[in-house]
């Protein structure tokens, strides 16, 4: 599992992360400025924070939790 969890990681901290989180970002800003709402641009802002903090916040939430 630990070959697993370092391809998984490095993917989502790595460029195709950044890819997804700023992809996710502006397609939820598009939604909200194509329907005039408000909502899908906070989702894609949202999304694009997650995906960039996700991986990191994940791995200090498991190193503190391994006795």
């Amino acid at each position: 599992f630990k070959d697993l969890h370092e391809f998984v990681a490095g993917a989502a901290s790595g460029y195709l992360g950044k890819a997804i989180a700023i992809i996710g970002g502006l397609v939820g800003l598009g939604l909200g400025a194509a329907t005039g709402k408000a909502m899908p641009a906070i989702t894609g802002v949202v999304l694009a924070a997650a995906g960039t903090l996700g991986p990191k916040v994940i791995d200090q939430v498991f190193a503190g939790a391994i006795i």
